[in-house]
């Protein structure tokens, strides 16, 4: 990895001055840590928890990254969902809609959790998980859009569809594992 830098953005004017370092970083080629804000990845990230963000190509990720992209002036984090030529198809995973990003937009995917444990998102345990999610929220978004537009009845299957999504997100969020106590006496 490349030179790390720290930035914090917030809702506010920190994050509008902040934004364009993140985005010159990962365009050089740079790590750097961002600090989770909103709640549209809950439950497996939750606000003020810290990513590693790493500069990669669109052409890269796969279903079940964490990508970040530009937004108006923000840096988002969601979950690809699919790649196709020029686009990225992302949702959140507390998101009921999923959206298509250009390609000119991706910053980078998040590799890490930090913290006073941190979490390799690039493990295969995290990597599968990742598109486990992927296909639940892709068909929580197909439920809730059915549910809204055509189906007064689907409305349960919708709320059930987001409680399982939520639910998994929840057993496969990247906590790190508890340390154990060291073996007590000799013997």
């Amino acid at each position: 990895m490349g030179q790390s830098i720290e930035v914090t953005p917030l809702f506010s004017a920190a994050e509008t001055l902040a934004t364009p370092v993140i985005v010159e970083a990962l365009r050089a080629g740079r790590s750097v840590p961002l600090r989770v804000t909103g709640h549209s990845m809950a439950p497996f990230l939750s606000p003020g928890q810290r990513v590693l963000l790493a500069h990669c190509s669109a052409q890269s990720l796969k279903a079940g990254d964490l990508v970040a992209f530009e937004r108006g002036c923000r840096v988002v984090l969601h979950r690809v969902l699919a790649v196709h030529s020029g686009t990225v198809i992302e949702k959140g995973d507390n998101v009921r809609q999923e959206t298509a990003v250009a390609q000119k937009q991706i910053l980078g995917r998040a590799v890490a959790v930090l913290g006073p444990r941190t979490v390799s998102l690039m493990q295969p345990r995290h990597r599968a998980s990742g598109r486990w999610l992927a296909r639940l929220s892709a068909w929580h978004g197909c439920i809730h859009r059915y549910a809204a537009n055509r189906c007064r009845a689907a409305r349960p299957l919708a709320r059930a569809s987001t409680l399982l999504l939520r639910f998994t997100a929840k057993l496969v969020r990247p906590a790190p594992l508890p340390t154990l106590p060291p073996p007590v006496g000799g013997g």
